[in-house]
C-alpha cells in the first residue's frame, strides 16, 4: 500500500493473512502434542496403581503363606482386608481350603491321640494294678491268683487288638494301597465269603440269608483284602448287635449303574442321633458304648470305601435293626 505526502512516499506491506495460516498449523500440532503427553501421563498412572494393588496383593499372600508355614490356622483367611480384588487375591480361597484342611488334620490327631489315651488307660490299669498285686503277694488264694492272671492275658490281648487296629487306621491313611487295586470278579470274591458268614452265624446262632443276582462275568478294580475286611466289619457289627435267632442278610443286586451289596439285620439298631456321626474315628453310639472297643472300625470302613471311589450309605430303625450298603459304581 502506498501513502504519498507533500515530500515523500511510503509504501507499505502487509503480510497478516499468510502469518495466521501458519499459526493455525501451530496450534493444532499443540494439541496434538498435549493430547498424547496426557495419554502417557494416564497410563503411567494406570500402571503405578496395578503395580501398588498387586505388590499388596503379593505381600498380604506371602503374610498368610507364612502365618500356615509357622502353624498358625486358626485366622481366617479372607480378602476383605484388601481394598482392591484382583486375580492375585483369588488364590486366597485356595490358602482357605489349605488352612481349613490343615485345621482338620490337626484336630483329627489331637483326636486321635485323645482317643488312643483314654481306650489304652483302662487295660493298662488293669493289667498294673494285678500285676502289683501279685507282686506283693497280695492275693494268696491260687483261684484268685488264676482269676489275675487270666485278666492280665486277656487286657494284653486287648492291647494288641487295639494296637493292630491303630496300625491299620494309619496304614489306610498314608500308606499307597492304590497300587494293591487288581481287577477281581465280584461274584468269585462274594460267594465264598457268603460261605463263611454262614459258618459265623450258625456258631453265633444266627439265621443268615443271601441273595446275590449279580452278572459271573463283572470284573471291579478293588484291593480285595481291604474290601474284604470292611464286609467283615460290618458283618461282625451285625452279630455283635444281634440275639440269637435274629436275622442277618448279604444282598448283592446289580443296576444299570453300579453293583449294591448290603448287610441288613434285625437287631437293636442305631439311634437317629448317631447316625451322622458313626463313621467318626473313636465315636461309639449310644448303644454301643457298653461294648468293647475303640471306635475305630467304621471309621477304617469309612476311609476304604472313600479310598476306592465307593459310596457307603446306612438305614437304622431302633430295635428293627440296621442296613450298610455298598454302592460299586460300574
Amino acid at each position: 500500500t502506498s501513502i504519498e505526502t507533500n515530500e515523500n512516499t511510503y509504501t507499505f506491506i502487509n503480510r497478516i493473512l499468510k502469518a495466521n495460516k501458519k499459526n493455525k498449523k501451530i496450534n493444532a500440532l499443540d494439541y496434538l502434542m498435549w493430547g498424547i503427553a496426557t495419554f502417557y501421563l494416564f497410563c503411567i498412572f494406570i500402571i503405578i496403581k496395578l503395580s501398588n494393588t498387586i505388590t499388596k496383593s503379593i505381600g498380604f499372600i506371602e503374610d498368610k503363606t507364612y502365618d500356615l508355614a509357622n502353624g498358625n490356622l486358626t485366622k481366617k483367611i479372607e480378602t476383605s482386608e484388601l481394598k482392591y480384588q484382583n486375580e492375585i487375591t483369588q488364590i486366597t480361597h485356595s490358602l482357605e481350603k489349605v488352612r481349613t484342611s490343615l485345621l482338620d488334620a490337626q484336630n483329627r490327631k489331637n483326636k486321635i491321640i485323645m482317643g488312643v489315651s483314654h481306650d489304652l488307660r483302662t487295660p493298662v490299669s488293669v493289667i498294673r494294678g494285678y500285676t502289683e498285686a501279685l507282686k506283693d503277694n497280695i492275693l494268696s488264694d491260687e483261684n484268685e491268683k488264676k482269676i489275675a492272671i487270666d485278666l492280665i492275658l486277656s487286657k494284653s490281648n486287648q492291647l494288641e487288638v487295639m494296637i493292630d487296629t491303630l496300625i491299620n487306621y494309619i496304614k489306610i491313611n498314608t500308606s499307597s494301597f492304590k497300587e494293591l487295586f487288581t481287577k477281581t470278579n465280584v461274584f468269585e470274591f462274594i460267594n465264598p465269603i457268603t460261605k463263611e458268614f454262614a459258618i459265623t452265624a450258625e456258631i453265633f446262632k444266627r439265621k443268615f440269608i443271601k441273595n446275590i443276582q449279580i452278572d459271573k462275568n463283572i470284573n471291579i478294580m478293588m484291593n480285595t483284602s481291604l474290601i474284604f475286611r470292611v464286609l467283615e466289619n460290618l458283618y461282625s457289627n451285625a452279630i455283635r448287635y444281634t440275639n440269637e435267632n435274629d436275622y442277618i442278610y448279604l444282598n448283592a443286586i446289580q443296576t444299570e449303574k453300579s453293583i449294591q451289596i448290603s448287610i441288613k439285620d434285625t437287631g437293636k439298631g442305631i439311634n437317629k442321633e448317631d447316625l451322622d456321626n458313626i463313621f467318626d474315628i473313636f465315636y461309639r453310639g449310644s448303644n454301643s458304648r457298653l461294648e468293647d472297643g475303640m471306635g475305630i472300625g467304621l471309621s477304617i470302613v469309612d476311609d476304604i470305601i472313600k479310598l476306592h471311589k465307593w459310596k457307603i450309605e446306612v438305614t437304622s430303625e431302633i430295635n428293627k435293626g440296621s442296613c450298610f450298603t455298598l454302592i460299586i459304581p460300574i
